[in-house]
């Protein structure tokens, strides 16, 4: 990311903590950020680090194409690193393990 990036998550951090929300971030060991994000009553939101997003969105495409061998490995790498992917008709969640 360059400074400008930075700049504006730090404004967006910023707007969510005016609203009472608590954004925190944790560094994974492959350098990769996590976020949980929770709510002014107290409940929390994890979110996936933007590898976590690519590999289930490229699982999604490998799903698509009938190539299930590659989405079942991509699977397990997404599991392998602390998350499960919840499939849908038409899309997927991801949750912490």
């Amino acid at each position: 990311l360059d400074n400008a990036n930075y700049k504006g998550a730090d404004i967006a951090k910023q707007a969510i903590e005016a609203e009472g929300w608590k954004l925190d971030d944790t560094k994974q060991k492959d350098g990769s950020i996590e976020s949980k994000l929770t709510s002014p009553e107290g409940e929390i939101y994890n979110l996936p680090s933007i590898k976590i997003r690519q590999l289930a969105e490229e699982r999604s495409k490998a799903k698509q194409a009938k190539d299930w061998v590659k989405a079942d490995k991509l699977r397990d790498q997404i599991h392998a690193a602390g998350w499960q992917i919840l499939d849908h008709k038409d899309d997927y969640d991801l949750e912490k393990l």
